[in-house]
């Protein structure tokens, strides 16, 4: 492994970015190039005469929205998991301190 970069190319709507990037991180770089370039196809799709500027702000501010409400939703389930955890807790220790 190498944490070396080495350019690669990316497309978003059709026009080729280069981009240095880390061997380790080629993979997940061109996952998000691939996610982003959908999301910018979906907005494009949806509104013809908009720029390409205005498409790619557009996606990053949706994207940030699921990211956020992602996070929200981790966070409330890691709430829960720690409520949860710790009732088990109190009943084992419950438990073991009526043994004899």
């Amino acid at each position: 492994m190498s944490d070396e970069a080495a350019p690669i190319t990316v497309q978003l709507l059709g026009t080729d970015y280069r981009i240095a990037c880390a061997e380790d991180d080629r993979e997940s770089l061109l996952d998000a190039a691939d996610y982003l370039n959908a999301k910018m196809l979906e907005i494009r799709g949806s509104r013809k005469l908009m720029g390409a500027e205005r498409i790619a702000v557009m996606a990053a501010l949706n994207i940030c929205h699921e990211l956020l409400a992602y996070r929200k939703e981790v966070a409330v389930l890691g709430e829960y998991t720690n409520g949860r955890v710790q009732e088990l807790i109190d009943k084992i220790e419950t438990a073991l301190s009526k043994l004899p």
